[in-house]
């Protein structure tokens, strides 16, 4: 590579970030109401004005105009600056992630960089779809399935076989444990097939061991999390029933993806410490 100041590579892995978080919130907003995501131009959904390019800087625009519409006041809703922040840090934890084994070939990198925020992007922006709708779009987790598949294959064309089997497990795993399973015991539907989708999207990027631990992992960060609605009896539910835990519908491919992120990041690390922490359990055990 290039000589390049780490400093610049991250501010501009940075900016890259941010500007596809704006778009990614274009994707949250459109294309869940089956809108197209290029036209028209962005526009204020309230009085329909066109959003002028200096209204449209990722962050900067939303804090300058102080969360407002500049034509009508409407207020922006916070999910904007947040989904182009948490976009640009993404970018920039995967820059860093690259750069730490100190990477020669620029092409290698550029291809992995673009591959790899691309997967966490759409984490994100599947997750903000779900909590906001219910929904995750096979226009997203679909082609998402592929571009995996496509990136072993040209850097680990030993392996694609096993993502590729990965993928349908995790697949299988969500349509026969949490859909029809759970249709036959509480009788009616719980997950949808879009999370057996952002299932397969995991096992094609991460293999058999980022399916386990996003479907374990996002399990128990399910549990975690959604346990205080689920006892406050907020969490959604048919009219007149009392809350309860087959009867809540509550988003899991936000609990998918944020396992699936921990496990890109530091997976092995997190397992090494199971392991450390399950054989001194079972040495403390046996004595």
């Amino acid at each position: 590579m290039p000589e390049v100041a780490p400093w610049a590579i991250h501010l501009v892995a940075g900016a890259w970030g941010a500007i596809w978080g704006s778009f990614g919130n274009v994707v949250i907003v459109r294309l869940p109401e089956k809108r197209s995501i290029v036209r028209p131009a962005s526009h204020c959904p309230e009085c329909k004005k066109e959003i002028r390019w200096y209204d449209n800087i990722p962050i900067a625009s939303w804090i300058l105009l102080r969360g407002r519409c500049r034509h009508c006041g409407w207020h922006i809703p916070l999910h904007y600056p947040l989904v182009e922040a948490g976009s640009a840090l993404l970018a920039v934890m995967v820059v860093r992630r690259l750069l730490a084994p100190g990477p020669d070939d620029l092409t290698v990198f550029l291809s992995s960089f673009f591959v790899q925020f691309a997967f966490l992007w759409a984490l994100l922006v599947l997750s903000v779809i779900d909590l906001r709708t219910m929904l995750l779009p096979d226009a997203i987790t679909l082609p998402g399935v592929i571009l995996g598949l496509a990136f072993v294959l040209l850097t680990e064309p030993g392996k694609v076989l096993e993502h590729a089997l990965a993928s349908a497990g995790a697949y299988l795993a969500i349509l026969l444990l949490f859909v029809l399973l759970y249709r036959l015991v509480a009788k009616r539907e719980g997950m949808g097939m879009g999370d057996a989708k952002l299932h397969a999207m995991i096992g094609a990027m991460l293999g058999w061991k980022g399916v386990l631990f996003s479907l374990v992992g996002g399990a128990a960060l399910g549990l975690v999390l959604n346990l205080p609605v689920l006892l406050a009896g907020k969490a959604s539910r048919p009219e007149g029933e009392a809350p309860s835990i087959f009867r809540t519908q509550l988003p899991f491919g936000p609990m998918l993806s944020l396992a699936a992120f921990l496990f890109f990041f530091w997976g092995e690390r997190i397992l090494g410490l199971y392991y450390s922490l399950v054989d001194r359990i079972v040495v403390s055990f046996m004595r």
